[in-house]
């Protein structure tokens, strides 16, 4: 962190030539966490309940932290840095926090609490969508979001075990086996030979690995070929357009939501794969006329709603259209979030909760996004 406020002051100095020292200076992070601590502004963006308690350090889950932390630097000056740096030399053997008495310090404005912690509770936090389509900021190079499809290769088929049906095929080595895989190993015979291999395998308390590597060895067998069940596979010829192979998509691009003329919210997923196509059209336009979107909704993606606590703002964390709903977290969730900790919304939840997606600009000025 001082390394790189020295890399910005002097960035900033060569606005202002050879006055560039009296006009730029670098505030210590000590110093900041020091007066945001006097200043009783640790509490602010906790509970309502323990606001009044305030905390010994900042909370570093809330991206507002940085709000907090710039009001600080701006309302220091040198006068006050001068005099914090006379103050502490006096007391040096003690810690930074105990040279001045609660209650006693400069304080920077009459009332300065309460109007941060108003501008903090209306404060919306500018997160940058990558939707991954177009060109990149230069304008001349096409980029994705993500895998446009698993790495695996599969074969297409019109196979069936036990009145199941299967439309992919593709080989794996034997002792690579999991328990369900081997239920669809398409060769009937070597299926049920496995299956023995597996229940032996787990009466003698054997790792399923060891006994399948242990059969393949004594058949002479390395891969067997798998069945498996996609409804959407993405299909690329190879060999000049003489055979086809089958690939899983990838992770999905967006969900677009849909609203019928029912009044029923629906979605559809768009793969990675499919939004990179340019003769992409999606299904539900007419597998449902009259049907108007809704949102567009990517992974990233600010939208506000209100749950019951009023119109707030959110962040989608994952697209689960297969599910028939998105999770998020709020727009101030700073910090890795497990998966566990994401709330949860089916597309009848977002209709009545008035979802939109919204841009927010760098300043935190929020805008309603068109859908189209």
């Amino acid at each position: 962190s001082q390394h790189m406020a020295r890399l910005a002051k002097d960035y900033l100095g060569h606005l202002y030539g050879e006055d560039r020292n009296r006009r730029v200076w670098a505030v210590p992070g000590r110093l900041t966490a020091m007066l945001r601590g006097f200043w009783g502004l640790n509490a602010l963006m906790t509970d309502h309940n323990l606001r009044d308690q305030d905390t010994p350090t900042k909370s570093r889950d809330d991206h507002r932290h940085h709000a907090v932390d710039a009001f600080v630097i701006a309302c220091n000056d040198r006068g006050m840095l001068q005099r914090i740096a006379t103050a502490s030399g006096r007391a040096e053997d003690l810690d930074l926090d105990r040279w001045a008495e609660r209650g006693k310090f400069p304080e920077p404005f009459e009332g300065y609490r309460e109007a941060l912690r108003a501008k903090l509770d209306t404060m919306v936090v500018s997160h940058k969508p990558d939707h991954g389509i177009g060109p990149d900021a230069r304008g001349n190079v096409q980029v994705t979001s993500g895998q446009l499809h698993e790495g695996t290769a599969y074969g297409l088929v019109d196979a069936e075990i036990d009145g199941k049906p299967f439309n992919l095929v593709t080989r794996k080595p034997i002792a690579a086996l999991t328990e369900k895989e081997i239920g669809q190993v398409r060769d009937a015979r070597l299926r049920e030979e496995l299956e023995e291999v597996a229940y032996e395998a787990k009466r003698d308390g054997e790792k399923l690995e060891t006994a399948l590597a242990r059969f393949g060895d004594a058949r002479g067998i390395r891969r067997v070929r798998v069945l498996k069940t996609e409804k959407y596979t993405v299909r690329i010829s190879h060999g000049e357009g003489h055979f086809e192979k089958a690939y899983v998509p990838g992770s999905n691009h967006r969900i677009e939501i849909y609203e019928t003329p029912d009044g029923r919210w629906r979605g559809e997923g768009v793969s990675v794969f499919d939004a990179n196509r340019s003769s992409f059209e999606p299904r539900w336009p007419a597998e449902h006329p009259g049907a108007e979107l809704r949102l567009r909704l990517h992974k990233g993606d600010t939208f506000s709603a209100d749950f019951g606590e009023g119109r707030k703002h959110y962040i989608v964390r994952k697209l689960s259209p297969a599910n028939n709903r998105i999770e998020f977290v709020s727009d101030h969730q700073a910090g890795k979030v497990d998966s566990s900790g994401y709330m949860q919304a089916a597309y009848s939840k977002l209709k009545t909760a008035g979802a939109r997606r919204v841009g927010v600009d760098p300043i935190g000025r929020v805008r309603p996004v068109e859908e189209r």
